[in-house]
């Protein structure tokens, strides 16, 4: 199934529309009902989630391949939204073995986002009451 098919149906999942073939390319284009749909703060979760429960590198790959094309808009999450950023790095605070390897894939994506948004992210760290911890 292709992107639109799958946003079509108002019980599409995070994971539905992650399948689909022709994500990244309607991703580099911007397209709207994506871009709607993907930065919904739940399918944000859900796609941090996924990282952290599973070991299957395709996973984490397509994941990946999310956040890096031409398109920025899923690292501004990181510089305009505390509680996203902070659910993101929730994988540093605990000792599972899902979580490691999800530390890994999620620090390459904020990795860009500092590139794009130092102020930015340097706002988010300063303002939230988690962040520090987290990372220290």
């Amino acid at each position: 199934m292709n992107v639109k098919q799958v946003l079509e149906n108002p019980k599409a999942t995070t994971i539905d529309v992650l399948k689909c073939s022709d994500i990244l390319n309607l991703l580099r284009t911007n397209d709207q009902k994506l871009m709607e749909f993907l930065l919904q703060p739940q399918h944000i979760k859900d796609i941090f989630d996924i990282l952290s429960q599973t070991f299957a590198r395709s996973d984490h790959k397509r994941v990946l391949q999310l956040f890096q094309t031409s398109n920025v808009n899923l690292h501004r999450i990181f510089s305009e939204s505390i509680p996203l950023t902070e659910y993101a790095f929730r994988v540093l605070t605990s000792n599972s073995d899902h979580d490691m390897y999800a530390a890994g894939t999620i620090s390459r994506v904020f990795q860009k986002a500092i590139d794009l948004w130092p102020d930015e992210i340097y706002d988010v760290f300063h303002y939230s009451d988690k962040m520090s911890n987290m990372l220290i």
